[in-house]
């Protein structure tokens, strides 16, 4: 089992936890020390985090974890393929595509979809919603199915709003 939390100094931290087979007991494998800065929010879908960075723009860091558990490292990560952005949430979208929903710099929902190298870890951005979903407070994300996701958001006058999407390509 791995786990991202912010760490008493600021900084993003993966830990590592073994779990007995009868699940009494939980062992502390490993971490992924000090490889990442400081975050405000993550998010976290496999081995790739999604993370408020302390300049408030999203970033997308890719790991790679030793079969033991024991070794946690950095691999990648999107640099400034993405702007300023609260209230994350990643899911994996297919083998090697996942997909941030973000409270854009605006205010308003988006959707940047993203392929991870399987081999390397390398994030690349491809695509986004642009603005068309308009103004959001809350947001959670649903595993996909298929090509489609759904989003539930609180819009911009309080309401509950979902929205389905699809992905191309």
């Amino acid at each position: 089992m791995l786990t991202a939390v912010r760490a008493g100094n600021g900084n993003l931290k993966l830990i590592s936890w073994g779990i007995s087979e009868d699940g009494r007991n939980i062992s502390r494998l490993g971490d992924s020390d000090d490889q990442a800065g400081e975050v405000s929010e993550i998010a976290m879908a496999g081995l790739l985090t999604a993370v408020r960075a302390g300049n408030g723009s999203l970033k997308l860091i890719s790991w790679s974890m030793s079969a033991d558990g024991t070794q946690i490292k950095r691999l990648h990560d999107s640099g400034s393929q993405a702007g300023e952005a609260t209230c994350i949430c990643i899911s994996r979208f297919g083998e090697a595509r996942y997909v941030t929903a973000v409270r854009a710099g605006n205010g308003s929902l988006k959707l940047i979809s993203w392929d991870v190298d399987p081999n390397s870890g390398t994030i690349q951005r491809t695509g986004d919603s642009d603005d068309k979903a308009g103004a959001v407070s809350e947001i959670a994300l649903a595993v996909p199915t298929s090509n489609n996701l759904t989003t539930a958001v609180r819009a911009g006058n309080g309401t509950l709003k979902l929205i389905t999407w699809r992905m191309e390509g």
